[in-house]
């Protein structure tokens, strides 16, 4: 996972035969690597169409913002345990623990773990985590970005009566997170 990563994080967006180029490793074990970075969302993969080409190809960015987040889940449970009830924190624990979690799995989970199987109760935990914003809804597992790339729309700037600012175009990665994310009314 390390050189999976770190290969991510050092390189940019590359797609599956980049990094295995650059790691070293046998493709089974940076697909595995990559499934595991993409279910705790540190890595999110999208496909894009390669410029001239027909073929699509599949693209990973490692999600530098999530990783610092893990660093930080001892101080979320914290917050957790003390804010809300145990119920809660059982749900966060599982959360941080094995990445994405639809509420059946945590459901589930809940129940095998502490014996209790009431759902009314999973779901009342599991809806004040999201309130909360501990959790969200999860990106979509492999957004498609079309070419040619999409201009941010202008923006007046304050004071200048109309004056715009030139169009800016985003990023690659800038595309692929917002093409992934739910929009702002879906994500909690």
């Amino acid at each position: 996972l390390q050189k999976v990563c770190e290969c991510l994080l050092r390189r940019g967006v590359l797609n599956l035969a980049q990094i295995i180029r650059s790691t070293e490793l046998n493709r089974q074990s940076v697909v595995n690597c990559l499934r595991v970075l993409i279910h705790q969302n540190c890595v999110q993969a999208f496909a894009i169409q390669e410029e001239g080409q027909p073929r699509v190809v599949t693209q990973y960015l490692a999600l530098f913002e999530n990783i610092l987040h893990k660093l930080r889940a001892s101080k979320f449970l914290q917050i957790v345990s003390d804010e809300l009830d145990q119920n809660c924190l059982g749900i966060f624990h599982g959360m941080l623990q094995h990445g994405r979690l639809s509420i059946n799995q945590t459901i589930d989970r809940s129940g095998q773990m502490e014996g209790s199987s009431d759902v009314v109760i999973i779901r009342e935990s599991f809806n004040k985590l999201v309130n909360a914003r501990f959790i969200e809804r999860c990106p979509a597992p492999e957004p498609f970005l079309s070419q040619p790339f999409e201009e941010e729309p202008t923006q007046r700037k304050r004071g200048a009566k109309g004056a715009k600012t030139a169009p800016r175009k985003l990023t690659l990665e800038q595309r692929a997170l917002a093409a992934a994310g739910p929009p702002e009314s879906l994500r909690f």
